[in-house]
């Protein structure tokens, strides 16, 4: 038993001085080594970089579409409307664009890792479309991709896992709700509609979505029929038949230090998440009935840090409940947003589930400055008819990038919450 526990802290010691080396090399990589096509000075820096990292890739990045066959369309081009945060009491300011049709990709000997997006051939690092050709965009997980510029990539590459064949139902940020319910789970529902000839594939997925409740049953509402398979997080896996389905929604994950969001860069296909919501409500056996409740999403941690018991205090005189999300199974957080008239809370991953709401359902939310252009949400609640108004909030110390703003704290000045609180209300009546 002492035996083989100090084996295992021998090998999590090592495999973690490997990454901790690699992302050191990956630095350098993208700092020093030549882009594009290699001069003998440009191999032998690289080359020499390699002997310190022999498990880095450094590769050019590519598009999912550049290194794999497509094998359905799953869905057609549609447009679509984006719209930047609308403050309370202003009109919205949309803009129109259109999305390609919505395919299945196959790669075939590919690696992938289980809380990255990044899918390594043998001669490219291939990424969402997006990102190619954006040096200000990132979605770089640490852990898989280490790295991203000017057109090139670091992978880390150590010797992986094997699996036949399978789904791609993981990719960057799929531990958070957002991602997850949003931009990942589509994935299942629309591999549903596969060729018969892909029937055998499993749904390869990250260990979380096994691991923690509202994961578990939302996947299993997609998974009858196909084997589910967890990929630990430890190290990357080669898979020798890989199906790839195109998001159904776009947006960056992270952005470079001083780049903040825009509306052009998002995207999204109401017509599949109409579809996938009518499918979670059907499977679920949710019906919805005129909406009554006014929901404030409160949070049990302290990320984000604000003046959360003053907000409730006040919400509460106007009938609010506050809600937990996370202490919620998913069939219980479907349903609470299902009956909502009202939802307001501070901007998170638990607004994903507005997916849910009822059309002319009415929200208030808050950001940051910085995130004038952050359209996510708001284009969630275009694709479900909800009326979203936002405030702006002033965080306690400097944010100079999106990494600084994912866990800064602020203040929303009780006064000003309130008087948006009463302009969603019907004559902004307090409830007794």
């Amino acid at each position: 038993m002492l035996g083989e526990w100090l084996v295992r802290k021998y090998k999590r010691k090592r495999e973690k001085l490997l990454r901790n080396n690699s992302r050191i090399v990956a630095k350098l990589e993208l700092r020093f080594a030549p882009r594009g096509d290699m001069s003998a000075k440009g191999r032998l820096i690289v080359g020499a970089l390699r002997l310190l990292a022999p498990s880095n890739r450094y590769m050019p990045l590519a598009a999912y579409a550049d290194r794999s066959t497509p094998v359905a369309t799953l869905a057609p081009p549609t447009g679509y409307v984006t719209e930047p945060p609308r403050l309370v009491g202003a009109a919205p300011q949309k803009q129109a664009g259109g999305m390609p049709a919505t395919m299945a990709r196959l790669f075939r000997l590919a690696e992938v890792h289980p809380l990255s997006s990044a899918i390594v051939t043998s001669d490219r690092i291939t990424v969402p479309p997006h990102y190619v050709g954006r040096s200000d965009l990132l979605i770089t997980d640490g852990r898989f991709l280490l790295g991203q510029a000017d057109g090139m990539g670091s992978a880390f590459c150590p010797s992986p896992a094997r699996a036949d064949r399978g789904i791609m139902v993981f990719g960057a940020g799929v531990t958070n709700w957002y991602h997850w319910l949003i931009e990942v789970l589509p994935a299942a529902f629309l591999a549903e509609s596969l060729p018969a000839e892909f029937d055998g594939f499993p749904l390869l997925v990250t260990k979380a979505s096994q691991t923690y409740e509202t994961f578990r049953a939302s996947l299993a509402l997609f998974s009858p029929g196909r084997p589910v398979v967890p990929l630990a997080p430890a190290r990357p896996v080669k898979v020798g038949q890989l199906i790839h389905i195109d998001a159904v929604t776009s947006g960056p994950m992270n952005l470079a230090a001083g780049i903040w969001p825009v509306p052009a860069d998002y995207s999204q296909n109401g017509e599949v998440l109409a579809r996938y919501r009518a499918a979670i409500l059907d499977r679920l056996s949710i019906t919805e009935t005129p909406p009554t409740r006014r929901i404030f999403l409160a949070r049990g941690n302290d990320r984000r840090n604000y003046n959360q018991a003053e907000l409730i205090e006040v919400a509460e005189k106007y009938g609010f409940e506050a809600v937990y999300p996370e202490q919620l199974s998913f069939r219980e957080q479907v349903a609470v947003f299902a009956s909502a008239e009202v939802v307001a809370g501070p901007s998170g991953a638990a607004f994903a589930n507005m997916l849910f709401c009822q059309k002319n359902t009415r929200g208030l939310t808050w950001l940051l400055p910085h995130y004038s252009g952050f359209c996510a949400y708001s284009n969630l609640a275009n694709v479900v008819g909800m009326e979203l108004g936002y405030l702006f909030v002033t965080p306690h110390t400097e944010i100079r990038s999106s990494f600084d703003a994912y866990s800064a704290a602020y203040t929303l000045e009780r006064d000003r919450f309130e008087a948006a609180l009463r302009t969603l209300l019907p004559g902004g009546a307090v409830r007794g």
